[in-house]
């Protein structure tokens, strides 16, 4: 559903970033399905960005994309993107400050128009012990210790933008928020967006 109320909002023009690209499902899908203008993906993980190298290359032109190795969310305004999602990275984040400095980028990123983060959203600390939920233990047993934030962590982080969205966290404590700078101009996109809420 997180998907659908995002590229409500895409237009042909757009410049979207990836921060945590994962197995880069989702610029293969905005590129292939969606169209949009340009994909830039920004991981740490040097084997990520291989692989999806290979598989955006397999299929578009480089002039298609673009992606970026990085410890910290770079500078954005080179880039010039207009719309930024990462998904379940936040809790990867090594502390507090580090979350305040990547909201800051996007903060001051200029054609920035809309914005969807996955953060947990809980108890608020530093980094909180993690305890798998899932239906087997091999379930996301990587993540021992998980950055947590309150509910309103991220409009307030992001006070460049309106928040227009935003799921009730269910599954690990997910939540997906969906911010922009302008109104929405699409009704059908809003009742979407409003159907995220529920």
């Amino acid at each position: 559903m997180w998907l659908k109320s995002f590229v409500c909002l895409l237009t042909p023009d757009s410049r979207v970033v990836d921060y945590g690209i994962g197995a880069c499902l989702l610029g293969e899908t905005l590129l292939s399905r969606y169209n949009i203008s340009h994909y830039i993906g920004i991981d740490l993980a040097d084997r990520q960005l291989e692989a999806c190298g290979k598989n955006l290359a397999s299929k578009f032109s480089a002039s298609r994309y673009t992606l970026l190795r990085a410890d910290a969310l770079p500078d954005l305004e080179p880039l010039k993107p207009t719309h930024f999602v990462s998904q379940a990275v936040i809790q990867h984040f090594p502390s507090r400050l580090y979350y305040e400095s990547f909201a800051a980028r996007i903060n001051a990123a200029s054609t920035l128009r809309a914005v969807m983060l996955q953060p947990r959203v809980g108890k608020p600390s530093e980094r909180n012990a993690y305890r798998a939920t899932g239906k087997t233990k091999q379930e996301h047993h990587d993540v021992k210790l998980a950055l947590v934030l309150d509910k309103n962590a991220v409009p307030r982080a992001l006070s460049t933008f309106t928040l227009i969205g935003r799921t009730k966290g269910k599954a690990m404590g997910y939540v997906f928020y969906t911010l922009m700078r302008t109104p929405l101009s699409s009704p059908q996109c809003a009742f979407t967006i409003s159907n995220l809420n529920n």
